[in-house]
């Protein structure tokens, strides 16, 4: 019989210097990613260092407001305090080199489609923290 390690105590999402920008951002209610001042790539998830030419010479640009959902799975299990399950956490394709695993918010009662749209939103915590969320554009039928 197997058991598993105990969920560690729900956390806030934490600051880095690579991060810092992303996170005053996104209290702004503005989602931005890196982009590279030496090639101008443009990238997600943050990074220090450009993924195309290894700069470390970024910046930070407005991402796009609209995505597709290109995966997604449901959890049951309460994680965070500030959450109520059943929650959906999404694989958000922005762009070809821009994803983010985010929830989508207000949890939709159906499940979504791969490949359906999505809209920005944003949900304000504790701490100065502010997640970005998106949100379904049309309800889905179950596959």
């Amino acid at each position: 019989m197997s058991t598993y390690p105990p969920v560690p105590p729900p956390l806030l999402p934490g600051r880095t210097r690579d991060n810092e920008g992303f996170w005053e951002h996104t209290q702004r209610h503005e989602l931005v990613v890196p982009e590279c001042q030496q090639c101008g790539h443009v990238f997600y998830p943050i990074s220090p260092r450009c993924p195309q030419c290894f700069s470390a010479d970024l910046g930070w640009q407005s991402a796009p407001r609209t995505g597709i959902v290109s995966s997604w799975v449901r959890y049951h299990k309460r994680y965070y305090p500030w959450i109520e399950p059943p929650y959906i956490v999404a694989l958000i394709e922005l762009s070809p080199y821009i994803r983010m695993t985010t929830l989508l918010w207000p949890p939709p009662t159906q499940h979504p489609a791969v490949g359906a749209a999505a809209s920005l939103g944003f949900v304000d915590l504790a701490d100065g923290i502010t997640l970005p969320v998106f949100s379904l554009d049309e309800p889905n039928k179950k596959p």
